[in-house]
């Protein structure tokens, strides 16, 4: 690749990006925010772009404001030695030409700064959306990584009791030493549940029609999930549940936080993979 880094599109989805863009500004880059308007032809004046996460919400437009742009436009139109990075772009569906994309969402950094404002921002939901207190509550969290840890760690500092449902043995154990109640996902589907909370960190359907009926009517169930999700949303309209489906909450919590943190990845993914840059950079 001949191209070198130093001008920086970003495609401007919600609050982070600003962060964003003033983060990779004091490296030494030259950055831009911009909307969906005039976006594909202004995108060849730059050397990379930074598309959001979630790149696509629908397979079909990129994630942005107001007037979406549809992804194969986008990669029709984009010259072929401009780096591209986006979250959450591993649909198989999409076709992105001979673009390679870095996909800043699997990385690890990521996803363990991220998993503290999505807990936070799941206490709030929570808080906001029970006619009691939290502590001495019941709550279920599906599946037992970063986030999930998090957020069975901000509900316990809470005074709440945690329940933490997952396949592995291992992960069942070791909540279990964090003085969790642990079930697996069989048990799930075969007791009568009293939780007054449910958490589902899972995206793939383990919040069934079953599991949904052996909950309270009042139950709170709280999807942070990314899509194909993990709760069967049909059946729980259905049961006329009270579900909220909640997704990028760092970005609406500290969007702040969660821009610097994109930042932080972008920067370690350009070091990692030896893309050249044109500016005395900061982070090198």
């Amino acid at each position: 690749m001949s191209n070198k880094i130093e001008k920086i599109l970003i495609a401007d989805a919600d609050s982070r990006q600003r962060y964003l863009a003033e983060s990779l500004s004091s490296k030494g880059f030259i950055t831009k925010v911009h909307q969906s308007d005039d976006f594909l032809s202004v995108i060849n004046e730059y050397d990379a772009v930074i598309l959001p996460i979630p790149l696509t919400k629908d397979s079909v437009y990129i994630n942005m404001k107001n007037n979406p742009v549809e992804i194969k436009m986008l990669f029709k139109a984009i010259r072929d030695d401009i780096i591209v990075f986006a979250g959450l772009a591993g649909n198989k569906s999409i076709d992105f030409g001979n673009i390679e994309i870095y996909d800043y969402s699997v990385r690890e950094e990521l996803s363990i700064k991220n998993a503290v404002p999505t807990a936070e921002g799941v206490i709030k939901i929570a808080i906001e959306n029970l006619p009691t207190t939290v502590h001495s509550s019941k709550v279920l969290i599906t599946g037992f990584g970063k986030t999930a840890k998090a957020v069975a760690k901000a509900f316990y500092s809470l005074g709440a009791e945690i329940t933490i449902c997952a396949r592995k043995s291992s992960d069942l154990a070791f909540a279990e030493t964090l003085s969790y109640k642990a079930i697996n996902f069989e048990q799930l589907n075969g007791r009568k549940n009293d939780f007054d909370i449910v958490v589902n960190t899972v995206p793939t359907v383990v919040i069934n029609k079953n599991v949904l009926e052996s909950l309270p009517a009042d139950c709170l169930i709280i999807e942070i999930a990314s899509a194909p999700y993990g709760i069967d949303f049909t059946a729980a309209r259905e049961l006329n549940m009270n579900l909220i489906v909640s997704g990028s909450l760092p970005g609406k919590i500290a969007p702040e936080t969660a821009g610097y943190v994109i930042s932080e990845a972008i920067l370690n993914i350009i070091k990692e993979e030896n893309l050249q840059v044109r500016i005395q950079a900061h982070f090198c």
